[in-house]
């Protein structure tokens, strides 16, 4: 398992307890300057998708979080990042 759906299915289960605030970055960019190998962070665009697919409201534009995505691995001069709706498009709202 990634350590982005780890990050995933800890997130998902956070909601229900006392938690209000959970670390993400656009695109999943980054990592941990304690674990070199470390995959990156949870993607902000993946963590939307998935809270507001679980009934939970965000107050994020999830359209615009993953057009910004590629713009960003642009000019960081990436092929890609490590985001998955960005690359896949969200699936139409329920």
């Amino acid at each position: 398992m990634r350590a982005q759906e780890s990050a995933s299915c800890t997130t998902i289960v956070r909601p229900s307890s006392s938690s209000c605030a959970v670390d993400s970055s656009l695109g999943g960019l980054g990592g941990c300057p304690f674990a070199p190998a470390a995959t990156g962070n949870i993607a902000t665009e993946d963590l939307v998708y998935l809270l507001e697919r679980s009934g939970y409201q965000t107050g994020y534009d999830l359209n615009a979080l993953t057009a910004m995505a590629p713009w960003l691995a642009e000019k960081l001069d990436l092929e890609k990042l490590p985001a998955m709706v960005s690359r896949a498009s969200p699936f139409p709202p329920r």
